[in-house]
């Protein structure tokens, strides 16, 4: 049975990488043997439509791979080069996050806002990003991985903003449609909730909650 998913890993130099499935299973492991055509080299974003096999060890991999977006008139891509048009054009999930950023800190400057609410977000965004890369450097070494409930409650917390920043910088879990749709949702809530809480009732709360 065919499956779907986005090449998120590409090792030019050792000839493999990794695929995300479109279904938001793990990662799966690909041989540049198994990718049809295999040059010029597959890069980092291209969809595959590809079967799943078990190696010797029992471990899922793809194998025939078909490069969907392949075009033999196509220039060849250099990394530099897809790097320098994505820095040309940060995505706007990653403006999003300046922006609220620079929204919170220039509140919380004039005195409209806690500062305390603006540290309980940037240390949970600077946690949660560092989650994220965990779990991408262990999709790539096979070894232990965050529970994506887990990375859902930490944005949900207060870190969507450095869940947003790794997934795009990162290049993880932004290609998973179940994820991304619980994500969204998450960080609607959340807004939606800070919104209450600096209501006027809300901060009258926050400010008896808050140590003084």
């Amino acid at each position: 049975m065919p499956h779907l998913g986005l090449i998120c890993t590409w090792k030019p130099e050792n000839g493999y990488g990794f695929i995300t499935p479109d279904a938001g299973e793990p990662d799966v492991f690909v041989h540049i043997r198994d990718i049809e055509p295999n040059q010029p080299s597959p890069q980092v974003n291209e969809r595959v439509s590809y079967e799943l096999i078990r190696d010797s060890q029992g471990r899922l991999r793809a194998t025939r791979a078909v490069r969907l977006e392949f075009s033999g008139a196509a220039p060849q891509r250099t990394a530099t080069g897809s790097q320098s048009r994505d820095s040309q054009a940060p995505p706007a999930a990653l403006v999003f996050v300046v922006s609220f950023a620079a929204a919170i800190t220039g509140l919380t400057v004039i005195g409209r806002f806690p500062p305390e609410i603006t540290m309980l977000y940037s240390g949970m965004s600077v946690g949660t990003y560092l989650f994220y890369a965990h779990d991408k450097s262990a999709a790539q070494q096979k070894a232990w991985r965050v529970p994506e409930r887990t990375l859902q409650l930490l944005a949900f917390a207060g870190g969507w903003p450095g869940a947003l920043a790794a997934q795009h910088i990162l290049r993880h879990k932004c290609s998973k449609r179940a994820f991304q749709w619980e994500f969204w949702f998450l960080v609607v809530c959340n807004c939606i909730l800070l919104g209450v809480m600096m209501s006027l009732q809300g901060s009258q709360w926050i400010e008896a909650w808050l140590p003084r």
